[in-house]
């Protein structure tokens, strides 16, 4: 229950970030606010260009932040803990590794790492 705590956390990280630099956009110029609300590629390229700034550095770097906790958290298994079906999907396809599908080019090695366990 805690990885699905740890991914609601990480989207509502990332949405303040991104909320950071779309503020940050509107204040500066409604045209930027705007397209960044229409093209949201236009997001990491505001951030970008105002770096020197810090509050598009600053909501871009929380944004990227919640985006790695999220793949952290899926990778921790929260997509079985969260209701939405596609986030169950995506979740799936992340390949794990496991001591029995990993092959090893040397079969000594991979004996002796069976016997150890």
């Amino acid at each position: 229950m805690t990885i699905a705590v740890l991914f609601y956390t990480a989207a509502t990280v990332l949405m303040v970030g991104a909320l950071m630099v779309l503020v940050h956009a509107i204040q500066k110029s409604l045209a930027w606010g705007m397209g960044m609300v229409i093209l949201p590629v236009l997001y990491p390229i505001y951030s970008w260009r105002h770096w020197s700034e810090s509050q598009p550095r600053n909501g871009f770097l929380v944004s990227v932040a919640g985006a790695l906790l999220i793949v952290v958290s899926l990778y921790g298994g929260a997509a079985n803990f969260l209701p939405f079906d596609d986030v169950r999907k995506l979740a799936e396809k992340i390949p794990t590794a496991t001591p029995d599908t990993v092959t090893l080019p040397n079969a000594e090695a991979a004996a002796q790492i069976r016997l150890a366990q």
